[in-house]
């Protein structure tokens, strides 16, 4: 049912038809529970709540070579190694990547990749340091299984970045 009106100090409404109208007071009390609608139950809760978002581009060199199902294939393999859970959520997404380093140093690439979002919470929740070592960890493996320049581990605090890491392989030396 459609009501179409203006809750105010005192709502006014009619219907679709304009047949019928009326004026209430609302008293502000919601009730949940009308039409059978029951109240959502709050499983748990945390006052610091320390999550990692990872950016991964699709791009080896100029051409995609990742794909979304490699890498939801690989990050579970590696959270159920470090946690005993897959949990994580993916978003995709699209970037523009300039290369720092190689044949195309300088050049650019626009391509697709993804975010991985990743979670300190309960059943699975470490330390702080834990958690942190875990996240360069998953990048490092990322990075050396899609062969990527880098990839960004972003750690966050109640959703406040706290550190970015720019995440490259072990095989790969930078130089300076």
């Amino acid at each position: 049912m459609h009501i179409p009106c203006n809750v105010g100090s005192r709502g006014y409404w009619c219907s679709r038809d304009y047949k019928r109208q009326g004026m209430f007071v609302p008293d502000y009390r919601a009730n949940p529970r009308i039409n059978g609608v029951k109240l959502n139950p709050v499983d748990f809760s945390t006052k610091t709540t320390w999550s990692c978002r990872i950016f991964v581009g699709f791009n080896i060199g100029m051409r995609q070579g990742v794909t979304m199902p490699r890498l939801i294939s690989l990050v579970k393999k590696i959270r159920i190694d470090q946690t005993g859970l897959p949990n994580s959520t993916f978003l995709t997404q699209k970037g523009i990547y300039t290369y720092t380093e190689g044949k195309y140093k300088g050049k650019y690439t626009e391509e697709k990749g993804a975010q991985v979002i990743i979670l300190n919470a309960p059943p699975i929740q470490v330390s702080r340091n834990d958690f942190e070592k875990q996240m360069q960890d998953l990048g490092e493996a990322i990075a050396r299984a899609f062969t990527q320049e880098q990839v960004v581990v972003e750690i966050q605090k109640n959703g406040v970045v706290q550190i970015t890491h720019f995440v490259i392989p072990y095989a790969k030396k930078k130089k300076r």
